[in-house]
């Protein structure tokens, strides 16, 4: 049960660390990183009937580049960082959704052992 604080603190030693190892590669982005909201929660553990240890997407890092090529690339960059978790990962880009919206959700172990 992290403060809103600490949470913040966490994504951005995330995000410094994506940064980083983005310029390595040469792959220009735009890193945004925000902490949910305790309503949004509440809420997604109310309709999806979920218990708060269910929740694993607590903080997001979007993550947004040029190309459809550069996009499996920092899929992959994020996967030698940290551990994906088995079954959390979309892919919007080989099946878009319905209005086209494309990208890659996943959701990963992180440098301190949470998701």
């Amino acid at each position: 049960k992290k403060k809103r604080a600490e949470r913040e603190q966490y994504l951005e030693e995330v995000i410094q660390e994506v940064r980083e190892r983005l310029n390595e590669v040469s792959i220009p982005c735009e890193i945004y990183g925000r902490p949910k909201h305790i309503y949004s929660i509440y809420r997604k553990m109310v309709m999806q009937n979920k218990q708060f240890n269910e929740i694993y997407d607590l903080l997001a890092v979007r993550i947004i580049v040029n190309s459809i090529k550069d996009c499996y690339a920092v899929l992959g960059i994020i996967y030698t960082c940290w551990k994906p978790m088995p079954g959390r990962f979309k892919d919007y880009i080989a099946m878009p959704k319905p209005n086209m919206y494309q990208s890659l959700h996943t959701t990963v172990i992180g440098p301190k052992g949470e998701p």
